[in-house]
């Protein structure tokens, strides 16, 4: 009985190991953004919804010096930039015309800089009627 008690903290230990290192780091993630959805709204208005690792700091956009730990985002429409937002998790493009787009989101410093390395999400496409 001894033995398999031993045996079972043993095991116990290996297994929340990991979880406990894990819990003591002072890491910070990142930078990222995923692109999660585009949706066509009225008016040829593409929503584009996002979640990040970033920081928004709506009252910095265009201001300098750069904040190392936020910023806001970029969206790109085939390849060019088209609009920016410093929420979270939504912005919308300009009025675009009827066809098919492909949407690509990009975080950005204060001073509309890209990171150093890019955190850049995804491409999704959108028809745009």
């Amino acid at each position: 009985m001894r033995k398999l008690i031993l045996v079972g903290l043993a095991t116990l230990a290996v297994a929340t190991g990991p979880m406990q290192a894990g819990a003591h780091s002072t890491r910070q993630a990142s930078p990222s953004i995923t692109l999660v959805s585009v949706k066509e709204l009225p008016g040829r208005i593409v929503r584009v919804e996002v979640l990040t690792a970033w920081k928004m700091i709506p009252s910095k956009v265009g201001k300098k010096p750069n904040s190392a730990t936020g910023g806001h985002w970029h969206i790109f429409v085939n390849g060019k930039y088209n609009d920016l937002s410093a929420n979270a998790t939504t912005g919308r493009t300009v009025k675009l015309r009827r066809g098919r787009y492909a949407i690509r989101a990009e975080l950005a410093y204060n001073d509309h800089s890209e990171l150093t390395p890019p955190a850049r999400s995804r491409t999704l496409t959108i028809k745009v009627t």
